[in-house]
């Protein structure tokens, strides 16, 4: 297709893309509600009859999982992928923290602590300096690793989930979690360390008080934590646009990894009202999913879901749309040998 129509391609998709945004969007946030009640009552029923935590620790079993969360990893804890910890607090200037549960996989790896401590009028209380290894002798987090201008910087992962607001469990103890992307190329690991150096609390009248000490505790993780649970899709027939796509579901989330034949425009916001990730649909069956990130180069995409894992997708065939080319790439899911 030559340039000046795939432009009008580009900018008739766009159109239609932003009034489709404008209709749906009371709606989706009417099934975003639905969907999360629905997550916590079939996820009762699973925890009662499984043999997880006794019926009267539910409610405090769900005030402790992840705050920093994705639609894929509370479906994944929905159907028990989940590694729970029964430590005991490790204590230092009166202040206690212990791992409570854990979920890790090919994708992404997320963590949930509880600090528990008898200072009274906490709003909240948070790591401060910290730093986390493997036995692979890597660090995987260290505070001067929170950010960074090229990702490439960072130790064995892409991003890092820890902004939502913390749960108060009771009044003397607190929960917090910490969710890590992982690089593809991150080795596998059998247990973690922790080193926390001091701790940050806030009080009601938003006062801040750093205390320093020395908690360290360390975490084995299990087999099922450790088993592969990737699977893959891939192209399954000529497309004009593409030359070639794969799709790397976990039990956690997706990736979408495409290389184009033909230049991918650059779709921004202030260009056109509306971000390339808005022109990117992943159909399941007759279920459509939206990216939470995408990275894009001339002739290179990587597209990252949080709503696609593998206890959501049910279908060995997707389709990935994308609206600025007007095109749908079929993919079939690979047979493991």
């Amino acid at each position: 297709m030559e340039n000046n129509k795939l432009k009008e391609e580009l900018e008739y998709m766009i159109a239609i893309s932003k009034m489709r945004k404008e209709s749906d969007v009371t709606m989706k946030n009417i099934k975003k509600i639905i969907i999360k009640r629905g997550i916590g009552i079939a996820a009762c029923f699973a925890i009662v009859f499984s043999g997880i935590v006794y019926a009267k620790d539910i409610e405090n079993y769900f005030k402790k999982i992840f705050n920093n969360s994705t639609e894929a990893i509370d479906k994944a804890v929905e159907n028990g992928y989940v590694q729970q910890e029964n430590m005991n607090y490790t204590y230092d200037k009166d202040i206690g923290i212990k791992v409570d549960n854990l979920i890790l996989d090919d994708l992404n790896l997320d963590i949930s602590f509880s600090f528990e401590t008898k200072k009274e009028n906490i709003k909240s209380i948070h790591f401060d300096d910290f730093i986390i290894t493997n036995d692979n002798n890597k660090v995987v987090f260290s505070r001067k690793f929170i950010s960074a201008d090229n990702p490439d910087e960072l130790p064995i992962y892409n991003h890092v989930d820890w902004g939502n607001e913390q749960i108060k469990l009771n009044n003397t103890t607190y929960s917090d979690s910490i969710l890590f992307g992982l690089r593809p190329e991150s080795e596998e690991f059998k247990e973690l360390y922790f080193d926390v150096k001091s701790i940050q609390i806030i009080y009601y009248d938003d006062t801040k008080e750093i205390i320093e000490g020395n908690w360290k505790f360390n975490v084995k993780i299990s087999d099922e934590m450790r088993r592969k649970t990737a699977n893959t899709y891939s192209i399954s027939e000529n497309n004009e646009y593409i030359e070639n796509c794969t799709v790397t579901v976990s039990n956690t989330g997706a990736i979408v990894e495409l290389n184009s034949k033909v230049e991918i425009p650059d779709i921004t916001y202030e260009k056109y009202g509306v971000a390339i990730m808005d022109l990117i649909h992943l159909k399941d069956n007759e279920k459509i999913y939206e990216p939470c990130g995408v990275e894009y180069n001339e002739n290179y995409m990587k597209i990252v879901f949080e709503n696609v894992g593998n206890f959501i997708v049910n279908s060995d065939k997707l389709e990935l749309q994308l609206d600025w080319f007007n095109t749908i790439i079929k993919l079939k899911k690979n047979v493991i040998e």
